[in-house]
């Protein structure tokens, strides 16, 4: 495992183009490819577990998230 990430995304709903934010935590694999872990619009909250959870298991946190 290379490390964890934290990508923010941006979905558009509906005919009245309604905007709501998710981040999702990827776990990094040393060969570059991801596996999603969680997708979240709590934000703020998964950030705080994310680095508890890099701090945990030694790796670095790659943060592209808004928040």
């Amino acid at each position: 495992m290379a490390g964890l990430q934290l990508l923010s995304e941006t979905w558009k709903h509906g005919k009245i183009r309604e905007h709501y934010t998710s981040t999702e935590l990827n776990l990094v694999l040393k060969d570059g490819r991801r596996i999603g872990l969680v997708d979240d619009h709590r934000t703020s909250e998964l950030n705080q577990e994310a680095k508890l959870l890099a701090e945990f298991l030694q790796v670095p946190l790659w943060n592209n998230s808004f928040f």
